[in-house]
């Protein structure tokens, strides 16, 4: 075996590691990816999620909490805007 084919198998060998590397590293717990649910942040992720990833749906929705009570929060308007939201899509069961 020549000195370039141990080349080449170094190199698959380490994109074989990195790519496997990456792999775990995407199948972390969800809490160490989004920020806590209770700061404005995190209600503006889940509602993101929850618009399909549109983030100016969610940032509408906030707003247009905001607008009902102009003394709430933004870390209140983004809490109740996820919950209309939510109530809304389950139909007014909950």
């Amino acid at each position: 075996m020549n000195t370039f084919n141990k080349l080449i198998i170094l190199v698959w060998c380490a994109l074989g590691v990195y790519w496997l590397w990456r792999w775990l590293a995407g199948r972390r717990p969800s809490s160490k990816r989004f920020p806590k649910v209770d700061t404005y942040r995190g209600y503006l992720s889940r509602l993101t999620l929850a618009c399909f990833g549109d983030r100016a749906a969610a940032n509408r929705l906030i707003l247009y909490e905001k607008r009902l009570d102009r003394s709430i929060t933004l870390q209140e308007a983004g809490k109740r805007a996820y919950e209309r939201l939510e109530r809304d899509r389950s139909g007014g069961l909950s």
